[in-house]
């Protein structure tokens, strides 16, 4: 790329500081407030208060600028935060999003990017995307709950990027934003608006917590938006395994074993990753069960009815264990699988490759009345 310009931000920790919030309704203020999704033993500082840091926020920004595919919102003034705008702000691969590592750095309390040039807008509604798609539904596209409910914000274009992927176009003309409602920005650009607006993810981490934060309700949001109707479960329904045979990570290596193990069980074998959204939905709106490794994939759970059985395999329960939270929300009934993890130097716990037990797989069909 050639640069053309450096341009800088301060950051700060509490994104009430820096942007001007638009007034909200009581029903989005107590219904897409955030909370930890792991149940809390202990109460941080930050949720001492949950109406000063954990409410939710749509900010207004005139002259607001979005610093390429970090999609990070940047007000008039230069400053921004990470807080709520970036899924994990104690992650630089997580900063930078889909931009070049080369040309961003991040600092405790600046930000400093080089880019080819300036593309300038009227105004839009920052949603942004990532190439995960589970983290593409909690991180981005629920973003439109907190939108939905800001008149303000009705037939301004959403902000995605110029990577955004087939399925996350069609999830949002499922939600009725064809192409003539999408605006694609670049990457190695800033984007400059006349007014900007940009509603904080529903589903984050915060810096220097160690924890994970969503609004519950945005997961019911989803299904609504994607036009699925609540049902139960019924006990004739479709038994769904979710492979990963071609992941990069947490790949299960006795797979062929299990194959053969939940065949008897009348088990179906699902790439979400090969389907259109649609027939995911299809699939998953009669399942009885979804079965399969911890990943993108097992975002299907959000799809299935309410009642149904998930059986979800883990070598690793870190901040990122969270099916049982979004089962919860749905209530549908989950058993997680302890498995046993490759060990390879370099690779993170969470990322490892990994065994499951044939017998822990048959007693979760136990406990689920398989």
């Amino acid at each position: 790329m050639a640069t053309a310009l450096t341009e800088k931000c301060k950051l700060v920790a509490v994104p009430f500081d820096c942007y001007k919030e638009e007034p909200l309704s009581e029903l989005a203020l107590n219904g897409l407030a955030m909370e930890r999704m792991v149940p809390p033993t202990n109460v941080t500082a930050l949720e001492q208060n949950p109406r000063d840091w954990m409410r939710p926020l749509m900010a207004r920004i005139e002259g607001g600028r979005v610093f390429g595919l970090t999609f990070i919102p940047v007000n008039q003034e230069g400053v921004a935060s990470l807080n709520f705008f970036v899924h994990n702000p104690n992650s630089f691969k997580k900063i930078i999003n889909g931009e070049d590592p080369e040309n961003i750095t991040v600092y405790e309390t600046e930000l400093s990017g080089r880019f080819s040039g300036i593309d300038d807008y009227d105004s839009g509604v920052l949603i942004g995307n990532v190439g995960n798609f589970g983290h593409w539904m909690l991180n981005h596209f629920a973003r439109l709950a907190l939108t939905s409910l800001v008149p303000a914000t009705n037939g301004i274009p959403l902000i995605v990027g110029e990577d955004i992927t087939k399925n996350q176009l069609e999830c949002l003309a499922l939600a009725g934003f064809d192409d003539s409602k999408i605006l694609r920005i670049r990457r190695g650009r800033i984007a400059r608006f006349r007014t900007l607006w940009a509603p904080i993810m529903p589903f984050c981490g915060l810096a220097g917590e160690k924890y994970l934060y969503w609004a519950p309700p945005a997961v019911r949001f989803i299904r609504h938006k994607l036009g699925i109707k609540e049902n139960n479960s019924g006990n004739a329904g479709r038994r769904i395994y979710i492979g990963r045979k071609g992941a990069k990570w947490r790949k299960l290596l006795n797979e062929e074993e299990l194959l053969k193990f939940i065949k008897g069980k009348g088990f179906e074998v699902i790439d979400p990753g090969s389907i259109s959204v649609a027939e995911q939905i299809s699939i998953a709106r009669s399942a009885e069960v979804i079965m399969g490794p911890i990943g993108a994939g097992m975002s299907m759970i959000m799809f299935a009815p309410q009642g149904a059985g998930v059986i979800e395999f883990i070598s690793h329960k870190g901040k990122m264990n969270v099916s049982p939270a979004i089962a919860g929300a749905l209530q549908q009934r989950i058993v997680q699988i302890a498995c046993r993890p490759e060990i390879q130097k370099g690779v993170s716990p969470m990322d490892a490759d990994f065994w499951v037990s044939l017998e822990n797989v048959d007693q979760a069909f136990n406990v689920l009345g398989l």
